[in-house]
């Protein structure tokens, strides 16, 4: 009975295997820049990188603390134990909120670089995550220096010390909470919206609104670790707030994952080149290494999955023409891609280019799939 009450063993290995997931698709990422696409790693990478060492902070921490009383009820508990207990929790919890606002900043971070949207929604979007982050702190504050002295915020038993009402701390919680959920949605739901609006394949829009919107996962379990703040305030403290420690740390890692998979076609592909060879069925020039050859040379590279998708859609391009209405004739002019390449903002379409650039390192020879390449997506 007493082993059943123990909630440690099964946090704890939640909490290791989130964090070994999201090292993985980090890692990957990271590799499929670097090593293969051989360009320097853009801000959004380094915000990832970030984002994993705060997790693995978080989950050193409260590792710990599972070891050291999380998990069981405050009643099987000395006071020592209680009081260790609590001191890991209230240590961990800055880097666990933390590493949720950063992995936000890297998700914004990728959708500006790919779909640039207007001043004034960049602006916006990167608000919300500075808000986002400014409640974090604050709850990271609080937990901390939320009683005089700052010890009796793990040890209540001090006398004399004054702290924050639970209610008020929680409420606190509730806010950071669910604007962070609120973001995750946003930022998965907000590829889908631009996707819809385009004239092309309805396969393509929904593949490419799967992998960029894959942070609906991370909103999932924001929700559902948001109904589960009441513990701050549990008489139960040690045994009731495991899961709000593993939902965290879940959101945390989800978020991590959803920002690393549109990056990884180029590590796809790479792991499909090594399964055709030793099938056998490869030849040399599907080598992936061919990532980096001059401009001005023919590309040959495997045709993956991914690849293939996002490659069809550069090809459609070529045959795509916008429509103007000019504000002094009022008439209908039709604009090839290189005669609209003169515009300040890329028409939409212009987006799925971006993806298969910054994502993929394409490297295409055709004037109309490089009319539009931003500056930022120079290779260093």
């Amino acid at each position: 009975m007493a082993e059943a009450e123990n909630r440690a063993p099964q946090a704890r290995a939640v909490l290791l295997s989130m964090a070994a997931v999201a090292t993985v698709f980090v890692a990957a990422r990271v590799y499929g820049c670097s090593r293969i696409l051989r360009r320097r790693l853009y801000v959004e990478e380094w915000l990832c990188v970030l984002s994993l060492a705060i997790m693995w902070l978080n989950v050193s921490f409260m590792t710990t603390g599972f070891f050291n009383g999380l998990g069981r009820h405050m009643i099987a508990l000395s006071h020592e134990q209680q009081v260790e207990a609590k001191f890991w929790f209230v240590v961990g919890t800055p880097f666990s909120v933390i590493n949720l606002a950063v992995s936000k900043m890297s998700v914004v971070s990728l959708l500006c670089r790919i779909f640039q949207p207007g001043e004034l929604h960049k602006a916006a979007m990167w608000a919300s995550v500075i808000l986002c982050l400014l409640g974090f702190l604050a709850v990271s504050f609080l937990a901390f220096f939320g009683c005089k002295p700052i010890r009796a915020s793990w040890d209540p038993t001090i006398k004399g010390a004054k702290c924050i009402e639970s209610i008020q701390y929680v409420q606190y919680c509730y806010f950071a909470a669910a604007l962070s959920a609120a973001l995750d949605l946003y930022f998965a739901v907000y590829p889908a919206i631009v996707f819809h609006r385009l004239t092309c394949n309805w396969r393509k829009k929904l593949t490419l609104s799967i992998m960029l919107g894959m942070g609906v996962s991370a909103s999932a379990a924001g929700c559902y670790k948001t109904s589960r703040l009441e513990a701050n305030a549990s008489p139960d403290f040690t045994y009731d707030v495991t899961y709000l420690i593993i939902w965290t740390t879940t959101e945390g890692s989800l978020m991590l994952i959803s920002a690393c998979i549109p990056t990884l076609h180029p590590v796809y592909d790479r792991i499909q080149d090594v399964f055709r060879r030793l099938l056998g069925r490869a030849t040399p020039q599907d080598d992936l290494a061919n990532f980096d050859q001059e401009v001005d040379q023919p590309q040959r590279r495997m045709g993956g999955f991914w690849t293939e998708k996002l490659d069809s859609i550069v090809r459609s391009i070529s045959s795509w023409t916008t429509t103007t209405t000019t504000a002094n004739t009022s008439t209908v002019q039709t604009r090839t891609l290189e005669e609209a390449a003169t515009i300040t903002r890329p028409p939409p379409i212009i987006w799925y280019t971006n993806i298969v650039k910054s994502t993929h390192g394409l490297r295409s020879t055709s004037r109309e799939a490089t009319a539009y390449r931003p500056e930022s997506y120079h290779d260093a």
